[in-house]
């Protein structure tokens, strides 16, 4: 079994960002961290030691993304699972005209 530790640092963060400048679900993840990632966690991870095994699953993961859509699909849901009925009437309502255009 692999021992080796890594010291992450803020370069090496920046340096495995997507190619739009930001970090997917799986890398998040892959620091041991909770999706959605809360506000200064970059400076709550700099200087930490990571196994090597959490370092290169960190850096193949910036190629790892979610379905998007799935995960809105799911949200929405969700969020409709606690409307009430007439809300959902009015939903329905909605969409259908959107539909129909």
């Amino acid at each position: 079994m692999d021992n080796q530790v890594f010291k992450v640092t803020r370069d090496w963060l920046h340096k495995h960002k997507t190619k739009r400048g930001g970090f997917t679900k799986a890398q998040i993840l892959a620091l041991g961290l909770d999706y959605p990632l809360e506000s200064g966690w970059m400076d709550s991870v700099v200087g930490e030691l990571i196994t090597k095994e959490q370092s290169r699953s960190f850096e193949d993961g910036k190629d790892k993304f979610s379905s998007a859509k799935s995960m809105k699909a799911a949200k929405i849901v969700s969020s409709l699972k606690a409307l009430s009925n007439s809300d959902l009437l009015l939903i329905e309502r909605e969409v259908k005209q959107l539909l129909n255009k």
